[in-house]
């Protein structure tokens, strides 16, 4: 799980969830409908937040490697210069299908 922070998370759409810019190691930006696939989960309207901050969590499963290496990768990435605009912060975390317990990067 990668969870994102942004300014206006309470306000992020579906739609608009697909439409967030990343930048690839290149420098290009590209949506991140182009990488991953939205589903959407019905339940209770919550607003997630952390230390009173909105707060998006996404998800990601990691196939054919490692998780250190994985985990590593979006690390070096997410720490290049300008990778993310002023605001936005991020926390990574794993969940383990096998016993269910939560890891933390």
């Amino acid at each position: 799980m990668c969870a994102v922070r942004l300014a206006d998370a309470s306000n992020l759409r579906e739609s608009g969830l697909a439409d967030l810019p990343l930048r690839a190691p290149d420098g290009h930006m590209f949506p991140l409908g182009r990488v991953a696939t939205l589903t959407p989960v019905t339940g209770q309207p919550e607003i997630s937040r952390d230390n009173l901050q909105p707060m998006v969590a996404v998800t990601a499963r990691i196939e054919n490697r490692g998780m250190g290496a994985a985990v590593a990768d979006v690390q070096k990435v997410l720490a290049q210069s300008g990778m993310l605009p002023p605001g936005v912060s991020y926390e990574l975390g794993a969940f383990i299908s096998s016993n269910n317990s939560p890891l933390r990067a």
